[in-house]
């Protein structure tokens, strides 16, 4: 396996349905879960959910549970107050740190780039694509034994 992934990532409003619904679709087991898990989009932004992680073969599954904090970029996509789990992004995980900045910078040069971070040992952005593609790009760089890159494997 390479150290360089996809990621489809859901933004749900019922954390463990979106996760029971992606098992039975997918088969997978039990997702990596980040419960109450800060992450921080600049210096004074930091969203609060939950998050869980699991992969397919070299695909790796998201779901996001807004809870707190900055989280308009994820609840955007909810409306209403039934079950919903809506596409988000895709993840792409770069293991070279030059080659994640240079595809940044490409990225940037077309697109406004909400969030750019470094963190969590590791540099994640997001890309505002939604108007061709009608979701988020993410751009993600972190080493072996990551939050990123230790997950489940099904």
């Amino acid at each position: 396996m390479s150290q360089d992934f996809l990621q489809l990532c859901y933004v749900t409003n019922d954390f463990d349905r979106a996760i029971a619904e992606l098992r039975a679709a997918h088969d997978l087991g039990p997702f990596k879960e980040l419960r109450d898990h800060r992450v921080p989009f600049s210096a004074t932004q930091t969203a609060v959910g939950h998050f869980g992680l699991a992969f397919k073969a070299d695909t790796q599954f998201e779901v996001i549970e807004p809870l707190s904090g900055d989280v308009d970029i994820y609840r955007s996509v909810l409306t209403g107050s039934e079950f919903q789990m809506r596409f988000h992004h895709t993840g792409r995980h770069i293991a070279s740190l030059d080659k994640y900045r240079a595809a940044l910078a490409q990225l940037k040069a077309r697109w406004p780039v909400p969030i750019d971070m470094e963190g969590f040992g590791g540099y994640y952005a997001y890309v505002d694509a939604r108007p061709l593609y009608g979701h988020y790009l993410e751009l993600l760089c972190f080493p072996q034994a990551s939050v990123a890159t230790e997950v489940p494997r099904y």
